[in-house]
C-alpha cells in the first residue's frame, strides 16, 4: 500500500512538471513570431518632438499590391478610400517627391513580405526603405507635405500632442489576374515626456514583453506546486 502510495505521488509530481514545462513551451514561441508587415507606426507612441517610422507592406493583403496615395491625417477617425482633404482644424500630410512634388508617389510590392519604412517628426526630406521585390516611383527624395501648404515643403511635425491616422489606398492582386481595391490605416500618437525624459513606448512590443515574461515566471510557481502536492502526499505516506 505505502509503496503504491509513493509511486502514485512521484508520478503525480511529474505529470504537474510536464504540463507546466508543455504549456511554456507551446507558448512561447507565438512571442518571437514574426510580425506581419501589414501598415503602422514603430512606436507607435512616439514622445512629443521625437521620431517614429512608418511602415506600409502587403500585410493581409495579396502580392502585387499597388499603393497610390499615402498620407497622415490629425483625425484619428479617417479610414476611407480615396483619402479626403482634411476637414475643418484637422489636417492632412501627403507623401510628395521632393524634385516633383506635385507628382504621385506610386509604390509596388510585388510579394507577401515587401513593405516600405520611412520616418514621421524629422521636418526634412528622406529616402524610403524598400524591404523585399518592389519598386517606389520619384527621384529617391521624398518629404511630408501640408496638404493646405507648399507641396514642395517638409511639414510633418510631432510637436504637438495628437493622435494621428496613417493611411494608404491602391488595388492588390493585380498579378491573379483581377486587381481590386484596397485601404489600410494604423493610428500613432504623439505623447508628452515622461519625468522629463524622452521614452518611447511601442505598444506592441511591450505586450509580447508581457506575455513572455508572464509563461517563464509560471515555471517556478508550477514547480513549487508540484513539490508541495509531492510532500503532502510524502506525509500521508508516513501516516498510513
Amino acid at each position: 500500500m505505502r509503496h503504491s502510495i509513493y509511486r502514485l505521488s512521484k508520478l503525480l509530481t511529474l505529470v504537474v512538471l510536464f504540463a507546466g514545462v508543455g504549456s511554456i513551451m507551446s507558448s512561447a514561441p507565438l512571442a518571437f513570431a514574426a510580425p506581419d508587415p501589414g501598415q503602422g507606426a514603430f512606436p507607435n507612441q512616439v514622445v512629443q518632438n521625437g521620431q517614429t517610422t512608418l511602415r506600409l507592406g502587403t500585410g493581409v493583403h495579396q502580392a502585387f499590391t499597388t499603393v497610390s496615395e499615402i498620407a497622415v491625417f490629425t483625425d484619428e477617425t479617417v479610414s476611407t478610400c480615396a483619402l479626403p482633404a482634411a476637414v475643418g482644424p484637422e489636417k492632412r500630410f501627403d507623401l510628395r517627391d521632393s524634385a516633383n512634388p506635385f507628382a504621385i508617389v506610386t509604390v509596388t510590392l510585388t510579394t507577401t513580405t515587401s513593405f516600405i519604412s520611412m520616418p514621421w517628426g524629422t521636418g526634412a526630406s528622406f529616402a524610403i526603405t524598400m524591404n523585399g521585390p518592389g519598386t517606389v516611383s520619384g527621384s529617391g527624395s521624398y518629404h511630408w507635405a501640408d496638404s493646405a501648404g507648399a507641396a514642395g515643403t517638409p511639414a510633418d511635425s510631432t510637436a504637438v500632442l495628437d493622435t494621428l491616422t496613417f493611411l494608404s489606398c491602391g488595388t492588390e492582386g493585380a498579378d491573379q489576374g483581377s486587381a481590386q481595391p484596397y485601404s489600410g490605416d494604423a493610428i500613432f500618437s504623439v505623447v508628452p515626456p515622461v519625468a522629463g525624459e524622452l521614452i518611447p513606448i511601442d505598444v506592441t512590443a511591450v505586450l509580447l514583453a508581457g506575455a513572455l515574461t508572464n509563461q517563464m515566471m509560471l515555471l517556478p510557481l508550477l514547480g513549487a506546486v508540484a513539490a508541495a502536492a509531492f510532500v503532502v502526499l510524502k506525509f500521508q505516506l508516513r501516516r498510513n
